[in-house]
């Protein structure tokens, strides 16, 4: 697969597939312009995932490719993670529902793998003990992320239009001597705390 530069979504860098740019008689800007909501979707997600790991965002990277079963891959300690398996997966559609959870619990396995090859190119005992214990180091701050971040989002989404007032109720406030009850604003979990290394190799 060779991967051509197709611009920025929010300063991370898009690559697409070169075969699908020729099949699909496109270029990087329509694919932005088609696809734009979608990407920024995906690189919340991504954003989130870095969080988690403490790694440089400079050093992730979205793709686009036809039909490989690639999730993401390393190059140079440089991770790209495919926006059609987003897609594939259904996470684009949780996360227009406000569903963040799952989206950003998968990516974060994801990425860990990738983080795990910096120390380990191979997938045998070694790589795998190492992806397994980025996952469990970093498990309870994954959820935390993924709950807030969904917490945010359906609260957001939940804030109720102010009720019709009556002939009574807009009436000046001299007839009435209590105040309009005022709703108290949707509760938040509280962000993460503390600093989490992931050994990101630069």
């Amino acid at each position: 697969m060779k991967i051509l530069f197709g611009g920025h979504i929010s300063n991370m860098p898009l690559f697409l597939d070169e075969d699908y740019l020729k099949a699909a008689n496109t270029t990087g800007e329509k694919f932005i312009s088609t696809h734009g909501e979608g990407l920024n979707l995906f690189k919340s997600v991504l954003d989130a995932c870095t969080t988690i790991y403490s790694v440089p965002k400079e050093s992730i990277h979205i793709f686009y490719d036809i039909d490989s079963t690639t999730y993401a891959f390393n190059r140079a300690n440089s991770l790209f993670f495919n926006y059609r398996m987003f897609i594939q997966r259904q996470h684009l559609a949780m996360m227009q529902r406000g569903h963040q959870e799952t989206p950003i619990c998968v990516w974060s396995g994801i990425m860990a793998h990738e983080i795990a090859h910096n120390l380990e190119s191979d997938h045998g005992v070694r790589f795998m003990n190492i992806w397994q214990d980025l996952e469990a180091m970093h498990l309870v701050r994954a959820a935390r992320i993924a709950t807030a971040a969904t917490a945010s989002s359906a609260g957001a989404a939940a804030q109720p239009a102010p009720p019709a007032q009556s002939a009574r109720q807009a009436a000046p406030a001299a007839r009435s001597s209590q105040p309009p009850r005022q709703q108290s604003p949707p509760s938040r979990p509280p962000p993460p705390r503390g600093s989490f290394g992931a050994g990101f190799r630069r």
